[in-house]
This record gives structure tokens, sequence and C-alpha cells, in this order.
């Protein structure tokens, strides 16, 4: 049985800032006593080179970076969930320390304030979607040079001004289901309105009122356009009538308007009648009063006839005695006073006079 000797190995030790002031041998080891490290001389680097890296104690800050003592060559730390690596000599310089965490570009993916990876905003464009970013039958449509866009058939719906708009809506895209009272169509069948032949019409395309039932249409239905002078609506929506009284010539009654006579209507003989602008008796007179006169203008044979009926005198008339028959039984003497004569214009004689006697 072979002998088996122990025997204690010691490498050369020091401090950490003692081994960056010497060239280990090639192969020597060297051990830091403050930083618990082992490195391994090549012959030319000072310090040597570490033996494996290390990952150190986790940070909060990068600027906590420069004070790690001992870091040595590729040590890896993380700060805030972000890795580092030492890759130069110097650890109390930012610049030797390397972040080797994912590179993002800051353009489409950045890190947010807790260090997290996220989509940037604004940060994805057109060219970031392939045609199958988009079902095809969800009306989207996805191409490398313009993104997602809307599928539209440019006809029911267009896009104008980078906008979704309504196009041409025919008979065939209205459903006849959506159609209420008054309308009929739609399913492919062209609008048009509901209504009754025998009150509407259509005048070249043009919907046309040409009869109305009895009784529909009110006052209050009425423009004062359609009304003309002597007409007006009340308060009551009615229908009136205006008119402006004429020597009280106008009168409504029982809402029938009638015209009032100016002269009451009575018998008379031979009368001339006057007539006001209005078609109104407004006097009649004695066409025989006038023609009772003994002073004939020409002094013809008819001024024998002198006097008239109204006199309250009898002065050069001329006189004539008579009996009367009257009262019957028996007879009267009476006195005839001449009155003139009544002139009669006849058709086929001319001028006739006829004696006119008062008697008593």
């Amino acid at each position: 049985m072979p002998d088996i000797s122990i025997i204690k190995l010691k490498v050369r030790r020091g401090t950490d800032a003692q081994r960056r002031t010497i060239i280990l041998e090639q192969g020597e080891l060297g051990y830091t006593t403050d930083t618990n490290r082992l490195y391994v001389g090549d012959g030319i680097t000072i310090g040597g080179g570490p033996v494996g890296a290390v990952m150190l104690k986790p940070l909060a800050t990068v600027n906590s970076l420069t004070g790690i003592t001992g870091a040595a060559l590729y040590d890896i730390v993380s700060v805030s969930s972000l890795l580092y690596q030492l890759t130069g000599t110097n650890y109390t310089s930012l610049s030797s320390w390397a972040f080797i965490g994912t590179k993002v570009d800051n353009t489409t993916i950045q890190y947010n304030g807790g260090n997290t990876l996220v989509i940037k905003d604004n940060g994805i464009t057109g060219t970031k979607f392939a045609s199958t970013a988009a079902f095809n039958q969800g009306a989207i449509i996805a191409t490398a040079t313009n993104g997602l866009s809307s599928n539209v058939d440019s006809t029911t719906v267009r896009i104008v001004s980078n906008r979704l708009t309504v196009g041409t809506i025919s008979a065939a895209n209205i459903s006849n289901k959506a159609l209420g009272n008054g309308l009929h169509g739609g399913d492919g069948t062209t609008l048009s309105i509901n209504a009754t032949p025998s009150s509407f019409g259509y005048n070249s395309g043009v919907l046309t009122l040409t009869a109305l039932p009895f009784g529909i249409v009110n006052a209050a239905s009425l423009s004062a356009n359609t009304i003309g002078p002597g007409l007006f609506i009340d308060t009551d929506n009615k229908l009136e009538a205006t008119f402006q009284t004429v020597d009280a010539s106008l009168t409504l009654n029982s809402n029938q308007l009638s015209i009032t006579p100016v002269v009451a209507g009575a018998t008379t003989t031979f009368s001339n009648i006057t007539y006001n602008n209005n078609g109104q008796i407004t006097g009649t007179t004695s066409i025989i009063t006038r023609a009772l006169t003994g002073n004939h203008p020409n002094n013809s044979h008819l001024s024998a006839f002198n006097g008239f009926p109204l006199q309250s005198r009898f002065t050069n008339q001329s006189t004539v005695t008579g009996v009367s028959g009257n009262p019957v039984g028996r007879t009267v003497n009476i006195n005839l006073t001449s009155a003139g004569f009544m002139s009669i214009n006849t058709a086929e004689f001319g001028l006739v006079a006829i004696p006119i006697f008062k008697y008593t």
C-alpha cells in the first residue's frame, strides 16, 4: 500500500490593491485576501487574470457600479433588473461596464421606467404588418406599405378625406323590413311613397295632392299666403270673412252676411228709385208727383191746367162743378179744381198729358 503524504499548498497572496501592482509569473496563482478572488498570471498582464467570472450582488443604480471594490474582468452584475459586465480593467469607470441585456432600438421597443420591455407608443408602423395580420373576413386588410386599413367597396362605403363615409345606397341595400308606414320598396325594389291613388298622384315623379277626403283639412292647416283679401283665420282657428260696414249696409246674422236695405221696402206706384254704389235702394220719388204741374216750359196747351196737387190755397185754377155718385145711394155736389196734368211718355203716341183735378 503506497504511503500517502498530506501537504499544505499556499499560493501567493495579498490585497487586491497589491495584486494590481505586480505581474504574476506564467501559471502563478495569486489570491486576494480582501475580495477572496483567485487570479492566474501570464507573465505579462499586471495583476493576472481572474479564474472565472463572478455574478456580483445586485445594485439599485448604474452609478453604484463604480463602487464595487475588487470587481474583476468579465464580472456580471444586475442593476435594476438590467445586466452589466465589466469589460475593462478599471471598475471605477462607468465606461468599463457594458450593458449586456436585450438591446432595443428605442423606436419600436423600449425599456419603461421599471426597466421592463414594452412596445413604444406609435412604434408600430405599416411595414411591421404582414398581410396575414388581418382576418380575411373581418373587413380589415393589411399591407407592408400601408399597414392596416378598412376593406370597403368604394360604392356603398367610401373613404373620403381619410374618413369612412356612406356612399351610394340603393334599394338593394335596404331591407323592406326597415320601411314604415307610407313607404314601400327595398330588397331590390325602388323606394316610393305608398299613397292612395284617389288622393295622390305623381307629376313628373313629384308627389302631387289630387283630392282630399271630406272634412280633414281645418283652417289651422292653411297657409296665410293662400288666403286672399276679405278672409282671415280667427283665434279659434276658424276661417272668417272680414267686411267693412258702409252706412250700416252689411249685416252678419246667424253667420250669414247680407246687405241691409237703406230704404225699407214699400209698395209705390210710378216711382223713381235711387241706388248707391253697393246696389242698395237709397230713395224713391213718385214720377207722378214730379209730372203734376201746370207750368209747362213751352207754354203749350198744357198750361191750361194751372195748379198742382200740393197747393195749400186755390188761386187761378180752373174749377168745375160736378155731381159725385159716392157715397152709394145718393148724390153729392163737388168742385173739381185743376191740379195740373200727369205726363206719360208712351212708346206709340209719344208724350201724353192726362188732366188731374182735386175735388172737395
